[in-house]
């Protein structure tokens, strides 16, 4: 009969504490030989005086705290700037505008120079010009209406250099920013941008300039094609034409404006159906019948 001896809980306490005295002993050593952890850093302290605030809140340019250019319509007629991304590169210094927007602008303008002087001027070419004014005629209109509450109808105390501004990019969205200027300086007014977009019969973004390109255009499409015009397309034609020809800016200001520009874009949406019905979309029978 065997007898098993064990161990007192003293001599177990004791070889605990000698166990863990050793992995001590190895965890400063490993710490000794890696060397001192680096310091902390101590963060510079940032004093914050105010901040600068959004464009448009009216606030007084010597209470903006940060650095505060201006570049008035004077400036810009004084010194003959050519567009207003160049002059505010030029003339204010703490500005640089990249203008991505010229690549593709750039890319339109050589497009219509290319089809202009190589294709021959037939059917395909007029029908190029068709479908170029009267997207022209559409997208003015429909700019010069969403524009229309917030810009052309502002008292004179609610002017300010952010209704400048948004001028400014309602005639660069019509590519007519230097086009204004030369015809009315760099005074921004909205019912000169009005009439200049409506009813300038020499600038090739106005709306009655591209009516007069449709008009053309459609008359040359039937002298080439042999076809009898559709009276239809040509009644709607020469309303709208008829209707930008004889009247004037201040019986367009004075009366219904907005229904006026809704009525534009609506003529136009008639034209461009009507051109689908009898130019793409025809059949047999009314090809003959025409």
């Amino acid at each position: 009969m065997s007898h098993r001896t064990t161990r007192p809980p003293t001599a177990c306490l004791s070889l605990a504490v000698r166990i863990l005295g050793v992995g001590a002993v190895l965890c400063s050593s490993a710490q000794a030989l890696d060397g001192p952890s680096p310091p902390t850093p101590a963060l510079p302290e940032i004093l914050v005086i105010g901040a600068t605030p959004v464009p448009g809140l009216r606030v007084d340019a010597d209470k903006v705290p940060g650095n505060v250019q201006s570049l008035f319509s004077a400036d810009l007629a004084k010194n003959g700037a050519a567009d207003l991304i160049g002059a505010m590169n030029t003339q204010l210094g703490s500005v640089n505008i990249n203008d991505t927007l010229a690549s593709i602008v750039d890319g339109i303008h050589l497009f219509k120079g290319v089809s202009d002087t190589t294709m021959i001027h037939g059917q395909g070419w007029q029908f190029i010009r068709l479908g170029r004014y009267l997207e022209r005629a559409y997208a003015t209109a429909t700019l010069l209406e969403v524009y229309q509450p917030d810009l052309f109808q502002l008292q004179e105390r609610d002017h300010s250099g952010y209704q400048y501004l948004e001028l400014v990019g309602l005639l660069r969205c019509c590519t007519s920013f230097e086009a204004y200027c030369q015809v009315y300086t760099a005074d921004l007014s909205p019912d000169r941008i009005l009439e200049f977009l409506l009813l300038n019969r020499d600038f090739p973004h106005a709306i009655l300039y591209c009516v007069d390109g449709i008009r053309n255009s459609i008359e040359a499409i039937q002298r080439t094609g042999g076809r009898r015009s559709p009276e239809e397309l040509i009644s709607v034609v020469g309303r709208l034409h008829a209707q930008l020809g004889y009247t004037s800016i201040n019986e367009i200001l004075h009366g219904d404006t907005a229904g006026f520009l809704h009525t534009i874009r609506a003529q136009a949406l008639t034209i461009h159906e009507l051109i689908y019905r009898y130019y793409v979309h025809y059949s047999i029978q009314s090809a003959l019948a025409v």
